[in-house]
């Protein structure tokens, strides 16, 4: 899994490698995850206990929808989880 911008911040790490049983889905790897790290990541990662919908999540660097949340993990996927950063103007 590679994070990036606060995600990673608020992990202590950008990439890292994880053991999963059989079965996982990306969405269990996720929620798992938010419960593993610090308040402030999972205040980005999940929103009413569910992955936040503004995260772009890729798999083997393909964007994934909402629904491929619940394909399950392979050995050697790749994810990369990138949190909504939010635009301004500038003066």
């Amino acid at each position: 899994v590679r994070l990036f911008n606060l995600l990673a911040v608020y992990a202590g790490h950008r990439n890292r490698t994880f053991e999963v049983p059989d079965g996982t889905t990306i969405a269990q790897l996720i929620v798992r995850m938010a419960n593993d790290y610090p308040e402030p990541f999972k205040n980005i990662v999940l929103q009413d206990e569910k992955i936040n919908p503004h995260l772009r999540i890729f798999l083997n660097s393909r964007l994934l929808n909402e629904a491929e949340l619940d394909n399950r993990l392979v050995d050697e996927d790749s994810l990369m989880i990138f949190p909504a950063i939010a635009g301004g103007s500038i003066i």
